[in-house]
């Protein structure tokens, strides 16, 4: 008697086929998901990392800040050591010392400093020379992106906080060279919302 053999049917084939691709699809679709994350995750990563660094160069500029006047580069006067104005262009601009040097070239220590918004970038302006003329040309660094507010405000003496620094009745040298009491930097970051930050300022 001849033994009885079966085999697959081509409809239970098909049903082991079809069965198959849909794990498949969902396997893939699983690591597609996963590679999606992933990426969302580095790139939050990554941008709050940025975030890190410009707050932290806005510290290291206004901690390092010196009373230094400079010249206006279109014309004889001067403009303060420490200035920010909300209606200009620049939010905050200083005169800052401990400037690297690890080149030795001839240049000095201390370094112009400006920051403003434009479209979503904060830019950091720096210039090459203390007392500028328009033929030198200032260097722009993007030190953060996705920035959809820059507010600045400065406390007086007074512990006051005012928009404007120098404050409107600071008038001849002492006003050219003087600075905030503290620096309140307000920003408003794609992905982190409103962040405040208090920054001290020395001497």
């Amino acid at each position: 008697m001849a033994a009885n053999k079966q085999g697959f049917t081509l409809i239970e084939l098909l049903v082991a086929m079809t069965i198959s691709m849909v794990l498949a699809l969902m396997t893939y679709g699983g690591f597609q998901q996963v590679q999606t994350i992933s990426r969302a995750a580095a790139e939050s990563a990554d941008h709050l990392s940025e975030l890190q660094m410009a707050m932290r160069r806005i510290e290291q500029d206004v901690l390092q800040s010196v009373p230094r006047p400079v010249r206006d580069p279109v014309g004889d006067s001067k403009r303060p050591a420490f200035f920010g104005d909300m209606s200009q262009q620049y939010r905050l601009e200083l005169s800052r010392g401990g400037w690297s040097n690890p080149l030795g070239h001839a240049r000095s220590t201390q370094e112009r400093i400006a920051y403003f918004l434009e479209e979503d970038q904060l830019i950091r302006r720096h210039w090459l020379v203390m007392d500028a003329t328009l033929s030198v040309v200032p260097l722009d660094t993007v030190v953060l992106r996705g920035v959809r507010q820059f507010e600045i405000r400065f406390m007086d003496g007074s512990r006051k906080w005012t928009s404007q620094w120098p404050p409107l009745d600071s008038a001849g040298p002492a006003g050219l060279r003087s600075r905030p009491l503290a620096v309140e930097i307000t920003l408003d970051v794609d992905g982190f919302g409103r962040l405040e930050r208090m920054l001290e300022v020395r001497g």
